[in-house]
């Protein structure tokens, strides 16, 4: 399977739903236990404290909650996690390696990162997650192979 020129190869994950029900069980009582942690530190700490650090446990969870956007063009690749973007160009990258559930997409050593994104450096390492769907994972293969070289 080949993709035209210009198309966009899409699909998404979600860790928490493809583990069924032992995935929600796990989801509960991490809820629980934030809850229970955010108490203790709202019964020790002043309550902006308290808040402060509960929005940043929150926004450290929020990864797991929300199901993952993946994106593959002609242009590069982009990981939607709900409330952000993690934009790539096939510039950044060097090559690919694969891994059992996915693809590790190897940084260019020479590419600086462009100035005001949070993360100060180099471009790192990005793993698009392979899609569940076998026709989407073979265009996601065939997509990687036109741009890049695999390293095993």
């Amino acid at each position: 399977m080949s993709q035209p020129p210009g198309s966009i190869l899409e699909w998404q994950r979600w860790p928490l739903a493809e583990d069924g029900p032992k995935g929600w069980l796990k989801a509960g009582a991490v809820l629980l236990l934030v809850v229970i942690i955010g108490a203790v530190l709202l019964v020790s700490l002043p309550p902006t404290v308290a808040l402060g650090l509960g929005v940043l446990v929150g926004l450290a969870l929020l990864p797991y909650f929300l199901p993952r956007r993946y994106l593959v063009s002609e242009h590069g690749v982009v990981m939607n996690r709900g409330f952000w973007n993690d934009r790539r160009e096939w510039a950044d990258f060097r090559g690919y390696s694969r891994a059992s559930d996915g693809y590790w997409l190897l940084p260019e050593s020479s590419t600086p990162r462009p100035l005001g994104l949070i993360r100060a450096g180099r471009v790192r390492e990005f793993y698009l997650a392979r899609p569940l769907d076998p026709s989407t994972a073979l265009a996601l293969e065939t997509a990687l192979t036109a741009h890049l070289m695999i390293k095993e």
